[in-house]
């Protein structure tokens, strides 16, 4: 299981850094899925490709969606959105997506290349000390 430690977090300084601009970008309408249970199958994990091919037909028509997961972001980069990315006519078309991640702490979208921008951390966030999140990284 993700945890707030794990290296994909934004650092002290992305989260303190991030203006109030990019925090109230207002989107009127997105759909919104859960990763666990919906994009994946609940029983096994194993990634549900109907919706999967659902979900790039309403990124390719230009309408915005965004990914919830409790999950950290590595896992999300690793296990999910490479069958995203392989469905996709243009890589561009990443723009239209944002993923929530880590409980709601962190959010990440996508330039108009569909390149990663840094991630945003939600208000209010505070990260713990760089010393305690290496003690618990060197415990895995």
């Amino acid at each position: 299981m993700s945890s707030i430690f794990e290296e994909t977090s934004p650092s002290k300084e992305t989260a303190s850094s991030n203006s109030q601009a990019q925090l109230n970008k207002v989107i009127p309408e997105m759909l919104l899925f859960d990763i666990d249970g919906v994009i994946t199958e609940p029983v096994t994990g194993e990634v549900e490709f109907e919706v999967v091919n659902a979900i790039v037909e309403i990124l390719e028509r230009g309408e915005p969606v965004a990914f919830n997961t409790g999950r950290g972001l590595n896992w999300v980069l690793r296990d999910i959105l490479p069958h995203f990315e392989a469905r996709l006519s243009k890589r561009s078309v990443m723009n239209k997506l944002c993923i929530v991640y880590q409980k709601g702490a962190f959010r990440l979208t996508f330039n108009e290349k569909g390149e990663p921008e840094r991630s945003v951390a939600a208000p209010g966030i505070s990260l713990p000390p760089d010393s305690l999140r290496q003690l618990y990284t060197s415990l895995l």
